[in-house]
């Protein structure tokens, strides 16, 4: 088996819990874990990494940047200009 991917995952609304949803199926599980998630509104990142069991939620896009667990960042944001 390949090592897990560490994932950083940038908002935590509505697009993001589909997403989400996806990564815990048996296909995915295993390969993708996400280990951090940022968004603008504090308690909507606690939330989303409460319910899907993410070690790290913050507000800031550069301390998820930063974390040394996230090999790839998935944005899965509205058509719009992003808040982070």
């Amino acid at each position: 088996m390949a090592e897990e991917l560490g994932l950083g995952l940038v908002g935590a609304g509505t697009i993001s819990n589909r997403v989400l949803r996806h990564l815990v199926l048996p296909d995915v599980a295993g390969e993708v874990v996400v280990r951090h998630v940022c968004d603008p509104v504090p308690a909507r990142a606690r939330a989303c990494a409460d319910r899907f069991g993410i070690a790290c939620a913050r507000l800031s896009l550069r301390a998820l940047l930063a974390d040394p667990a996230v090999l790839a960042v998935a944005l899965p944001l509205p058509p719009r200009r992003p808040r982070v």
